[in-house]
């Protein structure tokens, strides 16, 4: 921050302004400046760090992205799938309520997809005899639907 963005202000208010405003981001570049990975793989990592990558064999490596790669295929034709039939659905609407239903089946197909993906990447974890990855301690967990009470 440069002196000149407390040009309007009394000139003796400026220069203390600029200064408790460096001092208070300082400790700010502090927290941002890079860490150290942690010396083992096997080292947990710390509260905050990206978790280390599972190493795969290169013959894991090949059956996994090929795997991936035609699941993601599938997938994709899936969500174009569910676009085409939304937009039938959009245009045989006749009022709000059938517009409404027609974005309640949307969301229900991408919901379906979505369970469908998850259940094929952990059995195609389990075939490749590859652990699974831990849930994130820090992402709060996913709703489960709308609430009961009207």
């Amino acid at each position: 921050m440069t002196p000149h963005a407390f040009r309007g202000l009394h000139p003796g208010l400026a220069p203390a302004l600029l200064g408790a405003v460096l001092l208070s981001s300082a400790p700010l570049r502090a927290q941002t400046a890079p860490t150290a990975q942690p010396a083992s793989p096997a080292a947990a990592p710390a509260q905050g760090a990206k978790p280390l990558r599972i190493q795969l064999t290169p013959a894991q490596e090949k059956e996994f992205f090929t795997a991936r790669k035609a699941q993601e295929r599938r997938n994709h034709t899936s969500r174009q799938t569910i676009l085409r039939d939304g937009l039938r659905c959009i245009e045989a609407a006749t009022d709000l309520k059938a517009l409404g239903a027609c974005s309640q089946q949307e969301r229900a197909a991408y919901r379906a997809l979505m369970v469908r993906e998850r259940e094929e990447t952990l059995t195609l974890f389990k075939r490749l005899g590859v652990p699974l990855p831990e849930a994130s301690s820090n992402r709060p967990e996913a709703p489960t639907g709308r609430s009961a009470t009207p």
